[in-house]
């Protein structure tokens, strides 16, 4: 194990985490998921950010301004797709949903993960193919080797 890229094995998930500290700049979320899911794609928080954009867009039932932090959807797109605008729990939900895999939260202290309650049931185990996020200032995803070939 690297002194600078710590690793987490979480033996109850069959997996082992790397922290990957990403730059403290309104688009760690994006670019933590980026890196997991889009490697080597340049403009890949960009086009995570026009993503969501796009979901709430299409789900305006779902998506509506009180699921929006009472923001308008329209003005809620323009926002997200601002560098200025910070992922949360909505942004995560659409790409956990359109990547199809679970999203976890990690507690760093006590390596103990959390999924959101319908992401349990309906998305792959984040021990087999996903990105899983403690956000800020730290971010966790899991180690090469426990990606499917």
């Amino acid at each position: 194990m690297a002194e600078d890229t710590p690793e987490l094995p979480l033996p109850d998930r069959g997996a082992t985490l790397v922290m990957r500290v990403m730059p403290d700049d309104n688009s760690c979320l994006f670019r933590a998921f980026a890196a997991a899911v889009l490697p080597g794609d340049d403009l890949s928080m960009l086009e995570l950010r026009s993503l969501v954009a796009s979901q709430i867009q299409e789900e305006p039932d779902v998506y509506t301004k009180v699921v929006l932090d009472n923001r308008d959807p329209d003005d809620y797109c323009r926002w997200i797709q601002t560098e200025e605008a910070w992922g949360g729990a909505i942004e995560l939900a659409i790409l956990s949903k359109h990547f199809k895999i679970e999203v976890c939260s990690i507690d760093v202290q006590t390596a103990s993960t959390k999924a959101p309650p319908s992401a349990a049931s309906s998305s792959t185990p984040a021990s087999t193919t996903t990105p899983s996020f403690s956000l800020p200032p730290t971010h966790r995803t899991p180690s090469p080797t426990t990606r499917p070939s």
